[in-house]
C-alpha cells in the first residue's frame, strides 16, 4: 500500500475500492493475497455438490498502522 493513503479512508466494499484513486494498490494487494493462498493450497475453486451450504467470503479493506498511526507496508516474499 502507498503511504499516501490516509488511515480511516478504507473502502467498505470492492465497488468503493475500484472507485478510489488507490485502486491499483488495493488490486495489487488482492492479487498477492490470492496468489499466496493458492500457493499454500489453502483453497481451490470447484463445483459445489447440489444441496450443499456454501460459506461465502468477501474482501475487507483495512490499512495496518503502527502505534504512531503511520501506515505499515507489508512486503510478501
Amino acid at each position: 500500500m502507498s503511504a499516501s493513503i490516509l488511515a480511516g479512508t478504507e473502502p467498505r466494499n470492492e465497488a468503493e475500492a475500484q472507485g478510489s484513486p488507490d485502486w491499483p494498490h488495493w488490486q495489487d494487494a488482492m492479487a498477492k493475497e490470492v496468489s499466496e493462498l493458492t500457493a499454500k493450497y489453502t483453497w481451490e475453486v470447484g463445483d459445489a455438490p447440489l444441496g450443499t451450504n456454501i460459506v461465502g467470503s468477501r474482501w475487507t479493506y483495512w490499512l495496518k498502522c503502527n502505534a504512531s498511526g503511520t501506515i505499515i507496508t507489508t512486503r510478501h516474499t
